[in-house]
């Protein structure tokens, strides 16, 4: 890969605490993003151990090739896990436009530090699926494939849906355009992409997957009546979260257990949260 699409990948990317709003508002929110990131290098450490406030990670997953086909439920109906929205909740989002299929993926995702700090790991891909990925906050993504011209393509995305195949190294997610990029509807989109009049999607080479930071703390959850069941807004929230290398997790920044922000939502919810069974959780 050129060294300079991969700076700037990680630049774009490791802008943490407005990383998602910078890639949706393209230059002027890739400015704020990056004064944030500067901001945050200049911060200190909270007391008790806390995580650095500049701990902005960068996770890459690598794979021989893969395709980018309109997924096969795209424009099916929303999908309610069973249960129907709280009382004011967001409707459950429809189905992804596209299907990211990435193969002969090895089953790790490796993590590198922001500078100026050097930390890295490899971490087996299905953990790191269960810190990253939230249901109202999907991760950002750069995809950047071998298509077989001079230069490679850029694909930016949001990830949904992620499953790991590990009988068949074979990585999918359900993913949707990035649309502010200037090119995420022109040449390099159609290279990997599919073709128009529904002729096949041409498949990519060698290709890396660039994905962007922990998700902040912001909802209320609880298990009843079905997955993922929304309550309301987090109590004081929301709450970022940074990598913990000594983990390999997402937690809060500030160093608070993450049991704590859960507590607030038993405090914050009690007339559904204090029940037999009932389970409340931050998210």
């Amino acid at each position: 890969m050129d060294p300079t699409t991969f700076d700037r990948l990680a630049r774009l990317l490791a802008a943490r605490r407005s990383r998602r709003a910078a890639l949706r508002a393209g230059g002027a929110g890739l400015a704020a993003a990056l004064a944030a990131r500067r901001a945050l290098a200049q911060g200190t450490p909270a007391a008790g151990g806390a995580l650095a406030a500049n701990n902005a990670t960068l996770f890459v997953q690598t794979a021989s090739g893969g395709s980018l086909p309109p997924h096969p439920m795209a424009g099916a109906p929303p999908l309610t896990g069973g249960a129907p929205p709280a009382a004011g909740a967001t409707p459950p989002p429809a189905p992804p436009t596209y299907l990211l299929t990435l193969t002969g993926h090895a089953g790790e995702t490796v993590a590198f530090a922001d500078r100026p700090r050097r930390e890295t790991a490899v971490v087996p891909t299905p953990h790191f699926f269960q810190g990253m990925f939230v249901r109202g906050n999907p991760p950002n993504a750069a995809l950047v494939a071998d298509v077989g011209q001079p230069r490679q393509a850029v694909v930016l995305l949001e990830l949904f849906e992620p499953q790991y195949d590990a009988a068949r190294h074979t990585l999918s997610y359900g993913a949707e355009l990035l649309r502010a990029y200037p090119n995420a509807k022109g040449e390099a989109l159609q290279a990997v992409a599919a073709r128009p009049e529904g002729r096949a999607p041409a498949a990519f080479g060698q290709a890396a997957l660039f994905i962007d930071d922990c998700p902040d703390l912001t909802v209320c959850r609880t298990n009843k009546g079905g997955p993922q069941y929304y309550l309301g807004p987090l109590p004081d929230g929301p709450v970022g979260q940074c990598w913990d290398w000594g983990a390999l997790s997402c937690d809060p920044c500030n160093g608070v257990p993450r049991p704590e922000y859960d507590s607030r939502c038993h405090s914050g919810y009690p007339d559904q949260c204090y029940q037999q069974g009932v389970y409340c959780y931050a998210d």
